[in-house]
């Protein structure tokens, strides 16, 4: 499967979410992802040149939400307190899933865009 690229929007110093879907199949319903396990990174750097992690969200409990999976869609999410430790400026991340294979289900950038207001 090859990834899709998307480009994500964080304010800084905010609670962020998004959402996440299986791409629809020709012929059926979208691949359900009950029991997948969920990886997905941001880090400095493009997408072709990834460095520095800045944010893992496997690693961080509450940030993978896999309860809409079986319909094929997993959601991400930043606290305000982790977007706010994220430093304003283009990154790079991407999205894994594996289900007994491993597929990049998405790769981008994402725009920290900085608060004003503290």
């Amino acid at each position: 499967m090859t990834s899709g690229e998307y480009h994500l929007v964080v304010e800084q110093g905010a609670t962020w979410t998004s959402g996440f879907a299986m791409p629809e199949v020709e012929r059926g319903p979208r691949p359900s992802l009950a029991g997948a396990a969920v990886r997905a990174q941001i880090r400095r750097g493009t997408p072709g040149r990834p460095g520095a992690l800045l944010f893992d969200f496997a690693a961080t409990p509450g940030a993978v939400d896999t309860a809409d999976a079986a319909a094929g869609v997993v959601w991400l999410t930043l606290s305000a307190a982790q977007s706010a430790a994220l430093p304003a400026g283009t990154h790079a991340f991407d999205l894994f899933i594996d289900l007994g294979t491993t597929s990049r289900l998405l790769r981008g950038t994402v725009d920290v865009r900085p608060r004003v207001t503290r």
